[in-house]
């Protein structure tokens, strides 16, 4: 039975190779489990984060995260959706949109009155998806530095 429910420590496994699957589609990053391992258990624990994954008799299916920042264009918090991926097998059977209103409710809970995302518009079975979720392509492009900690 399809569950979607907050990751655990003990679904990082699982949520890594879903990365790899994504990181091999979106040429902008690049798969490095060590990272995404730390990454995912600061998500698991940090109470301003989520990390949602679907299940199906203790299989994850598919995974995806949101953060949460303050935002002065929006007057509160708004969340950002992250790594929203479905195994291969598993696609296009509802499961990312049930999923994405998953988080979207996670969000609602925290008191977000906006939700945004970054995608690959090479991507464009993501592209129709958000659109389908009702998400507008916003008139801006992102810009990213790597800094040294």
């Amino acid at each position: 039975m399809l569950n979607y429910r907050p990751a655990t420590i003990d679904d990082i496994d699982e949520m890594i190779a879903l990365l790899q699957r994504l990181f091999s589609i979106e040429a902008a990053f690049s798969f490095d489990p060590a990272h995404h391992r730390k990454a995912l258990q600061w998500i698991v624990d940090d109470p301003a984060a989520c990390a949602m994954v679907a299940t199906n008799h203790g299989r994850v299916l598919a995974m995806g995260t949101a953060q949460w920042v303050y935002s002065t264009a929006s007057g509160g918090k708004s969340a950002w959706l992250e790594d929203i991926v479905v195994t291969p097998d598993c696609q296009r059977q509802g499961i990312a949109t049930g999923l994405v209103k998953n988080l979207i409710a996670w969000c609602r809970k925290e008191g977000c009155n906006r939700v945004q995302l970054v995608y690959d518009p090479d991507n464009q079975s993501a592209v129709t998806f958000y659109q389908s979720m009702q998400f507008e392509i916003a008139p801006l492009k992102v810009f990213r530095k790597t800094i040294a900690s």
